[in-house]
């Protein structure tokens, strides 16, 4: 069993021409060792794409399927995230191949930013993130009213 990950920080990398990008040493430093070297990368929330670890993609999966099928919102999304899911192995080298349609959907032209969330990174445009923290940092403690 996994003791599982544990993704903390923001990291700036840049895409290759081939759509590569090299995953932040502290992350591959993070990934539990007896699970495979991949990610899952689907479309993510707020125009960000979701890296998931097997273990974190399992329990995200099975919290998808305690929901209602028969609420349409809940079937829209599914077929949306399982639709755009790849699996996308860790080269080498610490890297791994964003398909085109992945860094299309979230507007990923050349820098990135890694985001870590505990059990699963997000990774979003630069210029994209920078407008995002600028929007939402200002409101950092009413919504930590909220979650803490």
């Amino acid at each position: 069993m996994s003791a599982g990950a544990c993704f903390i920080g923001s990291y700036k990398h840049t895409l290759d021409p081939k759509g590569r990008v090299f995953i932040p040493k502290k992350f591959l430093d993070a990934l539990p060792q007896d699970e495979p070297r991949h990610f899952i990368v689907t479309r993510g929330f707020d125009g960000c794409l979701t890296l998931y670890v097997s273990s974190s993609w399992k329990a995200a999966v099975a919290k998808m399927k305690d929901r209602a099928r028969g609420v349409k919102e809940t079937r829209d999304f599914r077929r949306l995230i399982f639709a755009s899911a790849r699996q996308c192995p860790i080269d080498g080298s610490g890297r791994i191949l964003l398909p085109e349609e992945l860094r299309s959907s979230a507007g990923m032209k050349r820098d990135v930013v890694f985001v870590g969330l505990d059990d699963e990174i997000e990774l979003w445009d630069h210029e994209a993130w920078k407008e995002y923290y600028a929007e939402v940092s200002p409101h950092f403690e009413d919504a930590g009213q909220e979650v803490l």
